[in-house]
């Protein structure tokens, strides 16, 4: 499981851009730990479309209203 995060981290995060020194890459990989953990949705079986931070929080996926917004997607 770590290296699945560890390769998200490369090639999402860190292949695309320059990063010129070590003080910058302390920033980019805060900056990408950050996006990972608390922004970005997981499609792993465990996390069903949650953030980490949203699943260590106890927040579950409501599919009916999911199904909703798919139905309905501008109310």
């Amino acid at each position: 499981m770590v290296e699945a995060s560890h390769k998200i981290l490369k090639y999402r995060f860190l292949f695309h851009h320059e990063i010129p020194s070590g003080d910058a890459l302390t920033k980019h990989l805060e900056y990408s730990i950050t996006v990972y953990n608390n922004i970005r949705p997981h499609g792993s079986r465990e996390l069903n479309g949650l953030t980490p931070l949203q699943r260590l929080n106890g927040i579950t996926r409501d599919y009916e209203k999911l199904k909703e917004q798919f139905r309905n997607p501008m109310k």
